[in-house]
């Protein structure tokens, strides 16, 4: 509350005590009984905010109550109390308030507001416990001779109190996995993310450092719920690491660190960092998880070579299951003398130098030697239609391709409206294929591929080459 409104406040507690102090005349000579102390009379807990110079959260309702002291030694005590005045009567309004006993709220002054004095300057509170002095206004009354010129005068009494300021300051965190859930991370990283720590019901807690009404020094109190991405909360599925349980949402986030990791349970130390609005900072708290940290899988591509009737010395495109490619001077393997059509295997290792990167020393990719790819010439749109031309193939080449087969679709994955038609020889020979029945003025994408119907191992099986790149063609 400012010092203006503090005033104004003021003013109508002392037209309310004109109206409701009854009169009293003292002789001649005689001194007014006045307050000169005023005393909690219990122990309580006052809030404020870091940061402000005064209470602006105060609420009289923290105040039990205080016994105030007067002049002629005599005491009073005042309580919080609740009083209706004009009961049973239209103008019936409830007040609250520091009643003393025995007095009638509805004929004397019955509350008082309790704040820090101008004249003590402003105090800056900082977290933890503050002394802070605050001023009672405690009515007293005084007359002259006779009644004509009675006169309400007011003594304020200080009284010194000490203010705890609230602030959710992180003290610890802690991650708490879903049953069954364990955190990894790959070897060849060495760091984390909190997408490693993504599942359903995981969650990371933060304790901060606060109080309870009563106590008199910090306790620890879980305030902060970060659950991950795919748990799901009021209906809605998370998209990360979220907060639940304040307004903001704030993301749960903590600095990515690199660490030397070694296969196995790692201890490893990360560090959350909040901004905390009460103290205008960013706060840091160290923590320490348990991370199993596994060796990468790895896959290769598939490659699938023309025949020439010559040996195909064969490449890969070796990946780890962070699809992050591998170079090839991790890894070796020893050089096939393949040359028929078909499928063929090959034996990777990994040199030895790179092996503890891995899960196995050594896996197995696998390559084809099949007909030559399909070469397209163009693509024209028709009614409801398209022809789709090729490079027509040579006597030799001929020997070698049994037909093509042709993926059509109205998307570039091939999902919407997807159809393959399959070229014979004979049309194969003619070097265009015509496909009707398609929607009028619609966009289609379009791929081919090669096939040699061959036996290997027994088993009979049409051979592919490689697909051709994608092309379009719109209909009429």
């Amino acid at each position: 509350m400012d010092m203006k409104r503090k005033f104004f406040t003021l003013i109508i507690m002392a037209a309310m005590m004109l109206t409701f102090l009854p009169a009293a005349v003292f002789a001649e000579g005689e001194e007014p009984v006045k307050p000169v102390k005023a005393e909690w009379d219990s122990f309580f807990n006052l809030r404020g905010v870091v940061g402000t110079d005064e209470l602006t959260n105060l609420e009289t309702t923290n105040l039990a109550g205080f016994v105030v002291t007067f002049s002629d030694g005599s005491t009073k005590e005042y309580t919080y109390n609740e009083y209706v005045h004009d009961e049973g009567t239209p103008g019936e309004y409830t007040e609250k308030g520091f009643y003393a006993e025995g007095e009638d709220p509805e004929s004397e002054a019955s509350s008082f507001y309790p704040y820090i004095s101008e004249e003590d300057g402003t105090v800056e509170f900082k977290e933890g416990w503050n002394d802070a002095k605050l001023q009672m206004m405690i009515p007293y009354v005084v007359s002259g001779k006779g009644t004509d010129d009675e006169v309400i005068d007011y003594e304020t009494v200080s009284v010194d109190v000490r203010v705890l300021c609230e602030v959710a300051r992180p003290l610890k965190v802690e991650f708490v996995p879903a049953e069954g859930f364990t955190p990894r991370c790959s070897i060849g990283l060495n760091y984390l993310t909190v997408e490693d720590f993504y599942g359903e019901g995981n969650k990371f807690i933060v304790t901060k450092q606060a109080w309870e009404d009563g106590d008199d020094e910090y306790v620890e109190v879980p305030y902060a719920y970060y659950y991950a991405k795919g748990t799901t909360i009021d209906g809605e599925e998370t998209e990360g690491f979220f907060l639940s349980g304040k307004v903001d949402s704030t993301r749960f986030e903590f600095e990515e660190e690199v660490f030397n990791l070694s296969k196995g349970v790692n201890e490893v130390e990360l560090t959350y960092t909040e901004y905390i609005t009460e103290l205008d900072d960013e706060v840091s708290v160290q923590f320490t998880i348990p991370v199993d940290v596994q060796r990468y899988d790895v896959y290769a591509d598939f490659p699938i070579y023309d025949y020439t009737g010559k040996v195909i010395k064969p490449s890969f495109r070796v990946y780890n299951s962070d699809d992050v490619k591998i170079p090839s001077k991790q890894y070796t393997f020893a050089e096939p003398s393949n040359k028929k059509m078909g499928w063929y295997n090959v034996e990777i290792t990994f040199k030895d130098e790179f092996k503890d990167n891995y899960i196995e020393p050594s896996f197995t990719a696998s390559y084809g030697i099949g007909p030559k790819m399909p070469v397209f010439s163009k693509i024209v749109g028709g009614k409801k239609s398209l022809t789709i031309t090729w490079k027509k193939l040579t006597s030799s080449q001929l020997k070698n391709v049994d037909g093509y087969y042709i993926d059509i679709a109205r998307d570039k994955n091939f999902m919407k409206s997807a159809k393959t038609y399959k070229v014979t020889s004979k049309t194969l020979k003619a070097g265009k294929k015509v496909i009707k029945k398609l929607a009028k003025g619609k966009k289609y994408y379009v791929q081919m591929y090669a096939y040699k119907k061959i036996k290997q191992h027994g088993v009979s099986f049409d051979m592919p080459s490689e697909y051709t790149k994608v092309k379009t063609g719109k209909t009429k």
